[in-house]
């Protein structure tokens, strides 16, 4: 067996909300027939991002839940390429419990009994962070079209003004591609977008 646990994603989606505390949750499932599985969860940075149970006890064949938070409120999103991630490493444990000094000690010690059962790629998504990137230069298209995958038809159409605002002709395509409707807009973008000179929008 490769790995001890299964992860029910592989990337854990937060909403992100200016000034507010943030989280996210996903769930683990013990793989193991008739043993107790030790899971160790680790940020890549443990600065910004925490983890309600760093390490836990799962019994055979059950699920568990964490969740993850970020650490401090913020105006701006927290974004880095490579984006941050969960590492999660498990090990058996036959007496099917263990004190979280003994679960630290396990993992603190790597060799061939502890596997390295995922990475969870963590992404940063929701409204502020489409406005936020729509004011950055370059943008990531790729990740700004993942960040509108989170939003309502009404945040959509809100953004469309600090896109055409900005000239960003790719993140307002992005946004009628997403749902947003241009017709309910057009009276009020479309002088915009000629004051601003993006003809294009």
């Amino acid at each position: 067996m490769d790995r001890l646990v299964k992860a029910d994603t592989k990337e854990v989606e937060m909403i992100f909300l200016k000034g507010q505390k943030c989280s996210s949750s996903f769930k683990l499932t013990n793989l193991m027939h008739t043993m107790s599985v030790a899971v160790s969860l680790t940020t890549t940075n443990s600065s910004l991002f925490s983890i309600n149970k760093p390490f836990s006890t799962i019994p055979p064949l059950s699920t568990a839940s964490y969740k993850l938070q970020l650490s401090q409120p913020s105006d701006q999103p927290p974004l880095s390429d490579p984006p941050d991630a969960i590492t999660v490493r498990a090990t058996m444990l036959p007496t099917g419990k263990a004190t979280a000094a003994d679960l630290r000690r396990f993992f603190s010690k790597p060799g061939p009994h502890v596997f390295r059962d995922a990475v969870l790629t963590v992404s940063l998504v929701g409204p502020h962070v489409a406005e936020f990137l729509i004011s950055q230069t370059p943008q990531s298209r790729n990740l700004f079209a993942k960040t509108i995958s989170a939003c309502t038809k009404p945040q959509l159409m809100r953004l469309l003004k600090p896109a055409v605002e900005c000239g960003s002709t790719d993140a307002v395509a992005d946004l009628l591609n997403a749902g947003a409707d241009a017709t309910a807009t057009t009276e009020s973008l479309m002088p915009l977008a000629i004051r601003v000179g993006n003809l294009h929008a």
